[in-house]
């Protein structure tokens, strides 16, 4: 067993926070006595961060029957998966991420399910789901980048034209009110910068 030490905790509820820390009891618990503080004996070194796997983050699941109710951040060291009762299973584990961390949520669904077969389709159709959720993002943030290209490009052009033409006026201006015009704006450029979406 490691070395043994005191906190001593002050403040309650939010407003708590670590007042003192003390190698022996007999100081904690006489602080405890006269500020009104909370003694709580830990020992040192006692979560073995040595051997936590890199680039993983610990989460904590419960399922309730056929349902995964809760994935979230855990606060402690993983433990694995136990029965909690009335077809409740509470779980933690390390993942890289939330969406990792969901897989082996639902893969432990599929494994205690009543209905297996049930589970796995949805399951299979959860990650086909967010798979294409996340191909139609990667699209949509490629045609924005498309279009700001495309209007930086617009924008030195046009600034080239006006400079050529004597104009004095603000090139940026004259950009977006030929787009409107051409009707390539639905949304006003006012307020983003960029005028989006067009059709070219």
């Amino acid at each position: 067993m490691g070395m043994r030490v005191w906190v001593c905790i002050a403040g309650e509820y939010s407003d708590q926070s670590i007042a003192a820390v003390f190698s022996n009891e007999a100081d904690a618990k006489r602080c405890e006595e006269l500020f009104n503080w909370t003694a709580n004996e830990i020992e040192l070194d006692s979560v073995p961060v040595a051997s936590f796997p890199e680039g993983m983050h610990a989460f904590r699941a419960s399922i309730e029957k056929d349902t995964v109710q809760h994935v979230n951040g855990n606060d402690g060291p993983p433990t694995g998966w136990e029965a909690a009762g009335n077809g409740w299973h509470i779980g933690s584990f390390w993942a890289r991420d939330s969406d990792h961390a969901l897989d082996i949520a639902w893969e432990k669904l599929c494994e205690i399910s009543p209905h297996p077969a049930e589970a796995l389709a949805r399951n299979e159709k959860r990650k086909r789901d967010r798979e294409e959720a996340q191909k139609t993002a990667l699209e949509q943030a490629e045609r924005e980048k498309q279009n700001r290209a495309w209007f930086k490009e617009q924008s030195a052009s046009n600034r080239a034209a006006l400079k050529a033409a004597g104009h004095g006026h603000d090139a940026a201006t004259a950009t977006r009110e030929a787009l409107k015009k051409l009707g390539l704006v639905n949304l006003d450029a006012e307020s983003t910068g960029i005028p989006f979406p067009w059709k070219r």
